[in-house]
Parts: structure tokens; C-alpha cells; sequence
């Protein structure tokens, strides 16, 4: 392989790269959108429920920490004990 050819390769790996990398970019704007759109309609119906049952806030909390401590969400299961 000449000189010329292993270049003009490197040049369409490069290429391919950068489109890989675009790509990549664009599912995470578009990712973040939607994460974005997820918390906006969670804050939404948290407000409703607030609205509609006061003691709903000091409940909400008190499960939130429980859920946080007791769950993995990577797996969306509990946690298992060491």
C-alpha cells in the first residue's frame, strides 16, 4: 500500500469518525430533550397532586427519600444489602 493510499485512507476513517461523532451528538441534544420534556410533565402532576391533597408534599417527600435509599435506578429494583 502506497503512501497515497494508507493517507486517503486515514482521510475516510477521519470522515467516518466525525459522522459517527454528529450522530452522536444529535441523539444526545435529542435525548436531553426528552429528559427535559419527562421533568417538566413529573413537576406538572406533582403540582396537581399537591393541589388537590395538602398533605400530599410532606408524603411526597417522605417517599422520595424512602425510593432514594431503597432502589437502584439504574435497574429500577431495590437495593440488595452488602
Amino acid at each position: 500500500m502506497s503512501e497515497r493510499d494508507v493517507q486517503e485512507q486515514v482521510k475516510l476513517v477521519g470522515a467516518e469518525v466525525e459522522a459517527i461523532a454528529a450522530r452522536l451528538d444529535r441523539g444526545l441534544l435529542d435525548l436531553r430533550a426528552e429528559l427535559d420534556s419527562l421533568r417538566i410533565e413529573i413537576e406538572t402532576l406533582r403540582r396537581f397532586i399537591e393541589s388537590q391533597n395538602e398533605s400530599f408534599a410532606a408524603a411526597y417527600r417522605e417517599i422520595r427519600e424512602a425510593v432514594v435509599h431503597g432502589s437502584d435506578p439504574e435497574f429500577g429494583t431495590e437495593k440488595r444489602g452488602d
